[in-house]
């Protein structure tokens, strides 16, 4: 598990899209990135669709689960990923009990590789031990 924290949105952003591509080169097939908002999703994608490639889900049934995907937390949800980024660890979105059980279900996503990044304050579910800070 990597936990990330970034003062910085462009060496979060950068962090992200190097995570991706680490996954990419060590062979999983699955990678999504977790938002808990809808608007964290949609600003998430205006900011990478670009610079990565990468898929916004729109939970159609039809819809193959394979390369990079960015999605709501609630819409993973039963399944199964090779790596999961948890894109938005933050106290602002992660602070009752209600989310932690969210956060959990989304870190229980990953098969074999979890990353949990937030711009700002970590949020007070994961244990700061496991936390590297990135200052800009």
């Amino acid at each position: 598990m990597t936990v990330l924290t970034f003062a910085n949105c462009e060496d979060y952003l950068k962090q992200i899209i190097g995570e991706v591509k680490n996954c990419q080169e060590a062979g999983l097939s699955t990678i999504c990135l977790l938002c808990k908002t809808q608007e964290n999703c949609e600003r998430l994608f205006a900011e990478l669709q670009y610079r990565l490639t990468i898929r916004l889900f729109k939970d159609d049934k039809t819809e193959t689960l394979s390369g990079n995907l960015l999605m709501l937390s609630y819409q993973a949800k039963g399944l199964e990923f090779d790596a999961v980024l948890i894109c938005d660890a933050e106290t602002r979105y992660y602070h009752t009990e209600d989310d932690g059980k969210i956060l959990y279900v989304q870190c229980t996503r990953a098969l074999h590789k979890l990353s949990l990044l937030a711009y700002g304050e970590l949020t007070p579910f994961i244990d700061p031990r496991y936390c590297h800070k990135i200052k800009s």
